[in-house]
């Protein structure tokens, strides 16, 4: 008998005591291992929103700036933290990242989801359909209320999105680590969609947001200009950590595995 019949054999003894005791075998768990595209939509642009005091209307009083941030590869952050975390989560996944980062794509992030299906548009349906795909994980902006982290509380008003820093000159903040106090604050900032689709329906199969912030107290800033708390490289920087954090921690609950988790301390400065 050859050494091919036996093997098939075995494969099939294997498959029927699985069946018996009602748990997969090696060979169907493979089969069933879910091939993910994960795209970011995130890192063409930052917004920066500087505050402005409103009385009396909720129409958002805040000057906001967008900042073309393309240079800083943000989305292959995003793209590197969501590959681990879903490797970590989902073992015996295919996870592979696509990199569709032209104007026209991210302009249409906005209309990629329509209550419970998403709709995915042409280039990037294309490229999933070259992968064999059969689940995409999005990572897209989301506008949302500014609630800026403080070692306690949150501070902020209007609405923010995406990635970007808002910028306060008036609000007064001590620095976490010396207790230097100062007028204003910048706050970088994270506010992101993770979504899971199946690729045969376009149904959502599963959804996290994320909101992360950080204030830094203007007396971290060498001339007193809450923008310059922090320099060039380490605002990047900023936005590459709060993207990993918020993945992370949106990963599980995505995939249904955690409910979402208590506020934990921040470390950031206080009033």
């Amino acid at each position: 008998m050859s050494s091919i019949r036996i093997a098939r054999r075995r494969a099939t003894r294997l498959a029927a005591l699985a069946a018996i005791l009602g748990v997969a075998s090696p060979a169907s768990r493979a089969a069933e291992a879910p091939a993910i595209a994960v795209v970011s939509l995130v890192g063409d642009v930052v917004d920066v929103v500087t505050h402005r005091a409103q009385t009396g209307s909720r129409l958002d009083a805040n000057a906001h700036q967008s900042i073309d941030f393309s240079q800083a590869r943000l989305d292959d952050t995003a793209l590197q933290a969501a590959g681990a975390a879903l490797v970590k989560a989902e073992p015996g996944a295919s996870v592979f990242g696509l990199a569709r980062n032209s104007p026209a794509v991210y302009a249409a992030a906005k209309d990629l989801i329509d209550g419970e299906h998403v709709r995915l548009p042409a280039p990037l349906a294309a490229d999933v359909a070259r992968e064999h795909a059969t689940q995409v994980l999005l990572i897209t902006k989301r506008r949302a209320v500014a609630a800026m982290q403080l070692d306690q509380g949150t501070t902020g008003s209007g609405q923010v999105e995406g990635l970007g820093f808002y910028l306060d000159y008036d609000k007064r903040l001590k620095r976490s680590d010396t207790g230097e106090p100062a007028r204003g604050f910048l706050a970088p900032f994270c506010y992101l969609d993770v979504t899971l689709v199946d690729v045969a329906g376009g149904r959502i199969l599963g959804r996290a947001s994320v909101g992360e912030t950080h204030a830094l107290s203007a007396a971290r800033s060498p001339d007193a200009d809450p923008w310059n708390a922090l320099d060039a490289q380490h605002k990047i920087e900023a936005l590459r950590e709060l993207l990993r954090d918020g993945i992370e921690e949106a990963i599980p609950r995505v995939l249904g595995r955690v409910a979402a988790p208590a506020p934990a301390a921040s470390g950031a400065d206080r009033p």
